[in-house]
């Protein structure tokens, strides 16, 4: 008898997830542990008004004991920059550096050399932040 197959694997991921201030909106959730092969870990699924009403505080690495707070920090630093909103505060070092990185990575991206992770990017955060450059479809008027 193995008792392994009752278990997860450590290697997930976890979101932690909190209600967006930029957005005002309903959300809903309903616990899945009924449906789920791992019901000790509370897996639930989330509804909202069009999916802003929440927003991932951070990203949890079990298996490396990381936080990428940091990095979806930076990202939607940049976004808002994108989409012409000033940083309200000065920036934090490690959200500066992130934010280089996450350039640095994504210049590279298509580069053979990229299996190095000479920038140190996580893979996850790397992928995530290159759907987001690929995905972000924002026009900018300059006036002279």
């Amino acid at each position: 008898d193995n008792n392994d197959n009752n278990k997860s694997n450590d290697n997930g991921l976890i979101l932690q997830i909190e209600p967006n201030p930029n957005i005002a909106g309903i959300y809903y959730f309903a616990q899945t542990q009924i449906f789920s092969n791992y019901p000790d870990e509370f897996e639930s699924i989330f509804c909202g008004n069009g999916g802003k009403s929440l927003k991932i505080a951070s990203i949890l690495n079990i298996t490396a004991c990381e936080n990428y707070k940091v990095y979806l920090d930076a990202i939607s630093i940049l976004n808002n920059i994108i989409i012409g909103q000033t940083p309200s505060d000065k920036l934090a070092k490690s959200t500066i550096m992130a934010l280089t990185k996450l350039i640095k990575n994504e210049a590279r991206h298509d580069e053979d050399d990229m299996k190095e992770q000479l920038h140190s990017v996580p893979l996850y955060v790397s992928n995530l932040f290159h759907f987001i450059v690929y995905s972000t479809n924002h026009r900018v008027t300059l006036k002279c």
